[in-house]
């Protein structure tokens, strides 16, 4: 389910949850809604992309490969959680793999949208 804009039905200690709901509503304004299903690939290690992504609702894992070459969990992402933001933010190369794990819908913000938020919005920054 989707987490209606105004609700206060976020996690506490995600970031929509603890932002103010006009800082709340600037959050999820920029961007674009997108769906996806299991297996799907959001972001891959080593890609230089640099577009972010607000879970709305579903969950995600992080993953990366570590030197033996295998490949480590390093978290799960849930509703009011980002993910991209550090590739996006430094310009460097996506440091780990985010991958679906059942049907997922996020907001997705284009180079530029979240360093603009963060700029008009600093309580954003901030949490």
């Amino acid at each position: 389910m989707v987490v209606p804009i105004g609700s206060g039905a976020w996690p506490a200690r995600s970031l929509p949850g603890v932002l103010s709901p006009p800082a709340r509503r600037d959050l999820l304004g920029p961007g674009a809604e997108v769906r996806f299903e299991l297996g799907e690939v959001l972001l891959r290690e080593g890609d230089d992309d640099q577009h972010v992504f607000l879970l709305l609702s579903g969950f995600a894992k992080v993953t990366a490969t570590v030197e033996n070459g295998e490949t480590s969990l390093l978290a799960v992402r849930a509703a009011g959680d980002t993910v991209g933001e550090m590739a996006d933010l430094s310009g460097a190369p996506r440091s780990a793999t985010v991958t679906v794990c059942g049907p997922l819908t996020a907001r997705v913000w284009n180079n530029g949208e979240l360093r603009a938020l963060l700029e008009h919005r600093p309580a954003v920054s901030m949490a």
